[in-house]
């Protein structure tokens, strides 16, 4: 309930800080009516909608910019969920949430405003990075979160030394760069000193 919660709260302030026309201001209103129906009967966090409905995914389209989904599979064998506003040829930035949180953070504020979107207007190939075990990725080759206790078994260590190099890595293969900017943020900045 608590995810639902959380991305009820993120949709409506997608919602009251969109500037952008009826059109968004539909579509996200449209998808907070169906995320209340689904709390009201009691689906949403049975099935993981909520993810589908306000993942990153689902706010950077509904502020009409292209999005790419892209897993990173890490050594240890977690599934890590980048998206990336596409420009290719752009320099490539990679955006990272802090502590409870998800890449789903970096949008809500909407164009004009965010800092990806803004990124993405000026040319830059925009990636939105997820630590392992948040709502965006809590996969895994190995485990599953909702049964195995293993899955939860890391710490800030492996995500700045596993995850944020394994994204990095995977970005700047899949872009034939040689280095990225970096944007992040509270646990994510204490990672990058690992």
């Amino acid at each position: 309930m608590r995810s639902a919660t959380l991305a009820l709260a993120l949709a409506v302030t997608a919602c009251v800080t969109s500037v952008r026309g009826a059109t968004v201001l539909d579509n996200l209103i449209n998808t907070v009516e169906t995320a209340v129906e689904l709390i009201k009967n009691g689906t949403a966090a049975e099935d993981n909608t909520t993810t589908l409905l306000f993942g990153t995914r689902t706010l950077i389209e509904s502020f009409g910019y292209a999005v790419e989904n892209h897993t990173v599979t890490t050594e240890d064998c977690y599934q890590l969920s980048l998206f990336r506003i596409p420009k290719p040829g752009g320099r490539p930035v990679l955006f990272m949430h802090g502590i409870w949180e998800s890449s789903a953070d970096w949008p809500v504020p909407g164009p004009g405003r965010a800092l990806p979107f803004l990124l993405a207007n000026a040319g830059y190939d925009v990636w939105l990075g997820n630590a392992r075990g948040n709502t965006e990725s809590r996969r895994s080759c190995k485990y599953n979160p909702d049964k195995d206790p293993e899955f939860w078994d890391f710490s800030m260590h492996e995500i700045g030394t596993i995850d944020l190099p394994a994204s990095i890595d995977y970005i700047l293969m899949h872009t034939n760069q040689s280095d990225l900017h970096y944007v992040g943020f509270s646990q994510v900045t204490l990672t990058m000193n690992w």
